[in-house]
């Protein structure tokens, strides 16, 4: 007899694949109810959000309408700035136009000859004469105020040994002044033929034409082999020795002295306007030799001739006695 075992097996197995039956006892159906309800609060919560709807989640209301005292201030304000826009071109167009006008006459009144040259005033002039400055002043014939060769004027002027320094300048309506600062002579040199005006830094003047008996200036004689060209610096020792001696002695000596003696450097001797010899030498210390040559002559008076004071250590003297 044959088992129905297997049959039993087989209708149980179709069974199971047949039906499935699930009992729920309600926990998951009201859970998934509260997710739902949960992710639908956050898509409509994200939709208020980014649609830029009130706080409750509701959609968001239409923007505000301007008000008509804002759009009025609003309107204000921009017509204020093109007010300013055009003041701005205006006041631009009025200075290029203004700078254009500017331009054209000027050059037209400096092309012109409005401001001619009429005077030529000249000042600061002792030796020189004006007019001797005058002749040495070349003007072109259109020349204007408004346009002289002033660099040329004053290097020409310059070229002259006994100016220093020119200055050209205008004074309007028609008048070139010219200003001079002449050198100043220190003394006369006696070359033995002529006399020669000499500065203080050995620059050779000129030639005078003065009688030395009248000039206020000392006279340096007796400097060998001396031949002086105008505006020439000398190098020779013995006169600039000289020449240092008088700058450097005292004021009072100095205005005692009418005469300079110059051999040497080492021999070089002042000649008072009492014919009192002082052989003063190198032209050091010498406000110690100043002082002893005029304390010897306080003392010896007129019967002094002659003084050494190259040694300040031990001066010498003579008198008409001795």
């Amino acid at each position: 007899m044959a088992s129905n075992s297997n049959q039993r097996s087989g209708s149980s197995a179709r069974s199971t694949s047949r039906k499935r039956v699930h009992i729920d006892t309600g926990v998951r159906n009201r859970s998934s109810e509260t997710d739902v309800h949960l992710a639908a609060g956050a898509a409509e919560g994200g939709r208020s959000r980014g649609g830029g709807g009130s706080r409750d989640g509701r959609r968001g209301s239409p923007p505000r309408r301007e008000s008509a005292a804002a759009r009025a201030r609003r309107e204000q304000r921009e017509t204020k700035r093109a007010e300013q826009r055009r003041a701005l071109r205006l006041r631009g167009a009025l200075i290029a136009g203004a700078l254009i006008v500017v331009t054209v006459l000027g050059a037209a009144v400096y092309r012109s000859q409005l401001f001619a040259i009429e005077t030529v005033d000249v000042t600061g002039t002792s030796t020189l004469s004006a007019e001797a400055v005058r002749s040495r002043v070349a003007l072109p014939e259109d020349a204007t105020l408004l346009r002289f060769p002033r660099a040329q004027i004053e290097s020409d002027l310059e070229t002259d040994p006994w100016i220093a320094h020119a200055s050209a300048g205008r004074r309007f309506p028609s008048t070139l002044t010219i200003v001079i600062e002449e050198r100043i002579p220190a003394a006369l040199l006696d070359t033995g033929v002529t006399f020669w005006f000499v500065d203080g830094g050995g620059r050779f003047l000129g030639e005078s034409s003065l009688d030395t008996t009248d000039s206020p200036l000392p006279v340096i004689r007796d400097v060998p082999g001396l031949e002086p060209v105008a505006d020439q610096v000398t190098e020779d020792t013995a006169l600039l020795n000289a020449l240092q001696v008088l700058a450097g002695v005292s004021p009072d000596l100095r205005s005692r002295v009418r005469a300079v003696s110059a051999a040497s450097a080492h021999e070089t001797t002042l000649i008072t306007d009492g014919s009192i010899e002082v052989m003063v030498g190198e032209a050091v210390q010498l406000v110690e030799k100043s002082a002893l040559a005029l304390g010897i002559m306080a003392e010896q008076g007129q019967d002094v001739v002659f003084i050494d004071v190259r040694s300040i250590d031990r001066p010498i003297s003579r008198g008409l006695g001795r």
